[in-house]
């Protein structure tokens, strides 16, 4: 199981990466290959109170294409949505689109064990039992997890939400493990490695000392950040408790930076 607990004396606090662009830059090196990793909620596309409301902004989609056309680049979307909902979204060829925390890729689910089946069958009805008379809270079934949104739901119902999946969890015997998120909490089989090491295997097909850039924004992108400790690491919104060595406030100074990083490609 990959590990997001951030050490206060073993990390120094993130610039923002639009000030600390020459320096970036000079990280980046000269002529070659290099590795552009991207989450997508909260990163590419602002975050919306249902997951079916959220867009892939126009400019986006036009930054990534001519990303994605690029021979000296390879981007990756890396998300816990599933990568058919990745690839619907976005809508651009060329890009790997990983789906289920990087355990999924193009459309290639990972095989699970039956212990994992099970548990997250068990999961799923338990929660959606429990939780769907509770105000503010909903399940989401997201095939090879389950969700559990809060954002709309009040302090004494957060509370109580966490408890059922604590109670959840321990039942599983440690078959399913919890990511959280901005506002949800998602519950996959352990066997599912995680963004660290999804990152790392893509950066293992790469030739040695490949530039790498991360972007992401919450506690599931905290494994890559360590996974990629020597490469250009940024968190979106608040810089405080992450491994990240750069932030970006927003998804619109997102597309600041890739702006930024496209020119300094030519």
């Amino acid at each position: 199981m990959e590990t997001t607990r951030i050490s206060r004396a073993s990390r120094s606090a993130p610039r923002h990466a639009l000030r600390a662009w020459p320096e970036i830059e000079r990280r980046l090196g000269g002529p070659g290959t290099r590795a552009l990793f991207l989450d997508f909620d909260g990163t590419l596309a602002p975050l919306r109170p249902r997951p079916r409301e959220v867009r892939c902004p126009v400019r986006v989609k036009r930054l990534l294409k001519r990303l994605a056309q690029r021979h000296d680049l390879r981007v990756c979307v890396i998300s816990g949505r599933r990568s058919h909902n990745l690839q619907e979204l976005i809508d651009v060829a060329g890009i790997q689109y990983l789906g289920a925390y990087g355990a999924e890729s193009d459309n290639c689910p990972p095989a699970l064990s039956f212990r994992a089946r099970q548990a997250l069958t068990k999961a799923k009805g338990d929660l959606t039992a429990q939780l769907r008379s509770v105000p503010g809270i909903w399940v989401e079934d997201k095939g090879l997890g389950v969700a559990v949104h809060c954002r709309a739901a009040r302090s004494p119902e957060v509370l109580r939400a966490a408890q059922v999946l604590r109670r959840v969890l321990a039942r599983a015997r440690g078959a399913l493990r919890l990511i959280a998120g901005a506002k949800v909490w998602e519950v996959v089989p352990r066997e599912l490695a995680g963004k660290g090491a999804a990152v790392r295997a893509a950066m293992n097909k790469l030739p040695p000392g490949t530039p790498a850039v991360y972007v992401g924004d919450d506690a599931a992108d905290e494994a890559a950040f360590a996974a990629l400790a020597c490469g250009i690491t940024v968190r979106v919104g608040s810089p405080l408790k992450t491994r990240a060595r750069y932030f970006l406030r927003s998804p619109a100074e997102v597309v600041q930076f890739l702006a930024r990083f496209e020119e300094g490609l030519e």
